[in-house]
């Protein structure tokens, strides 16, 4: 394994920094306009269309429309869908073929690794907002109750959530190959078990933070404490999302990143 690049500081960091951001978002952004992953968002694209199609043309659809795409978009598929594709996104530099390229970096792992995340998230923000456009363009074409009040709100959950899971997706990724196994962990522990207890420890939940604030917006809202402002929001999914990226930078920052111990990882 070649010895990586010692990083620089000062204002040659900050150029060595930049570059590296640049260079690192381009291949980001040649991966996303890439035929296969084209072909692969149309489709996903399409057949969420059809299901939010499928949904308006029922009896109450346009009236329970807005409560739907919450439950099962915001705080489902958005969440999945992101820490899916960012493990699968960090993965990719664990690959021997990646080894060289990170080791002429002229900045550290773990500056690295930010402008990896960074660069994935600007293209998963784009994927999710073409999803959000569907969802959008449906709903007011079907006459879903109150959506045109809630389009703001809900862009704004959904690039929330979309950083937040990614980051999530980044630390899993560094942490194993099976980060699958640690998004499903993760779901049972926090998701599902401390998120559903109605005490301080369901702060910890992601999807709790979305809920709360988009509380008004279900179709059976909770009962208990007000809905959670943008701000708050906002800073504590945030919050999260730098903890669990400096956890996945310092993990990097040690692994071995070509061999067997990185293919078995």
């Amino acid at each position: 394994m070649n010895a990586p690049a010692p990083p620089v500081s000062g204002p040659r960091g900050a150029t060595a920094l930049r570059h590296a951001f640049g260079g690192v978002l381009r291949l980001a952004l040649a991966r996303w306009a890439a035929p296969a992953h084209a072909l692969a968002l149309a489709g996903i694209v399409a057949l969420l269309g059809l299901l939010c199609g499928a949904f308006l043309h029922a009896k109450s659809g346009p009236h329970f429309y807005l409560g739907w795409i919450v439950g099962f978009y915001f705080t489902f598929l958005v969440p999945l869908m992101a820490f899916l594709s960012a493990g699968g996104a960090v993965r990719e530099d664990f690959r021997p073929e990646s080894v060289d390229y990170l080791a002429t970096r002229p900045v550290g792992r773990p500056a690295y690794l930010v402008c990896r995340y960074l660069a994935h998230l600007l293209c998963a923000e784009a994927d999710f907002l073409c999803a959000f456009a569907v969802l959008a363009v449906a709903g007011l074409a079907g006459g879903a109750a109150d959506l045109g009040r809630a389009l703001p709100d809900l862009l704004l959950a959904q690039a929330l959530a979309v950083a937040a899971f990614a980051a999530l997706g980044f630390l899993g990724g560094v942490i194993t190959s099976r980060y699958v196994i640690v998004g499903l962990v993760y779901g049972a522990v926090i998701e599902v078990g401390l998120g559903q207890i109605p005490t301080e420890l369901d702060r910890l939940s992601l999807t709790h933070q979305l809920r709360l604030f988009l509380d008004p917006f279900l179709a059976s809202p909770a009962l208990g404490p007000p809905a959670q402002g943008a701000v708050v929001t906002a800073a504590l999914l945030a919050g999260y999302a730098a903890v669990m990226l400096a956890v996945a930078a310092a993990i990097f920052s040690r692994r071995e990143l070509a061999g067997a111990a990185a293919r078995e990882g």
